[in-house]
């Protein structure tokens, strides 16, 4: 791969949120980062291979991404990954019905309906 890449590699302990990477887990945990530094013009080859490690990490040790970094997984993929991500739903629809803060990204991903239109 041409252009910048850095990986990263650190400790992440377990937690009682409901959609982390580390939520409702017992053991200890490793977060893996990768960072490009090229312009987002030529980030292409980037996320293709972040999408390829993210995909064999997922069904090979079953690992949890990052929600607020490159996301290329859809729901159907991830969904038997977090035990409480129907709590998580739930609570999401009650407390936003209306779905305002709701875009593509997250009906894709956490199939939550986008947001409703104005009445």
């Amino acid at each position: 791969m041409t252009g910048h890449l850095r990986i990263r590699r650190r400790g992440a302990p377990p937690d009682d949120t409901l959609i982390s990477m580390t939520a409702s887990k017992t053991g200890a945990s490793f977060s893996i980062s990768a960072f490009t530094y090229n312009s987002p013009s030529r980030r292409e080859r980037f996320y293709d291979y972040c999408s390829l490690m993210a995909r064999v990490l997922v069904t090979q040790v079953g690992a949890r991404l990052h929600w607020g970094k490159h996301f290329p997984l859809q729901y159907e993929q991830i969904s038997e990954l977090y035990p409480k991500l129907e709590t998580f739903r739930q609570i999401a629809q009650n407390r936003e019905p209306n779905g305002v803060f709701r875009n593509g990204y997250t009906a894709g991903v956490l199939n939550l309906p986008p947001r409703r239109a104005a009445q």
